[in-house]
């Protein structure tokens, strides 16, 4: 499964994005991850530095599902979509 790791601008940076995707992968080397992919890929995480999450991502990607991430605290939220989809997968 392919996961594009799709980052805003940064213009307001709340958290560690980055930090935030090196524990994401290393949590999942199972995985293929992708940085800000312009074609579709199964999965989209976009991962917003602040509440506004005004970062957008082309609507048809993630054709197996995406998630908004606007905080670091965010991990379980991210853990839970991503093993739900897996499972579903099986």
């Amino acid at each position: 499964m392919t996961v594009n790791i799709w980052f805003c601008g940064g213009c307001n940076p709340r958290y560690d994005r980055g930090d935030f995707a090196r524990r994401l992968i290393q949590n999942y080397p199972e995985l293929q991850f992708v940085y800000n992919a312009v074609q579709d890929t199964d999965v989209v995480i976009l991962l917003c530095g602040c509440s506004a999450a005004c970062a957008r991502v082309p609507e048809d990607y993630g054709t197996c599902g995406r998630i908004i991430v606007c905080e670091a605290e965010a991990s379980d939220k991210v853990r839970k979509f991503l093993d739900g989809i897996i499972s579903g997968l099986e």
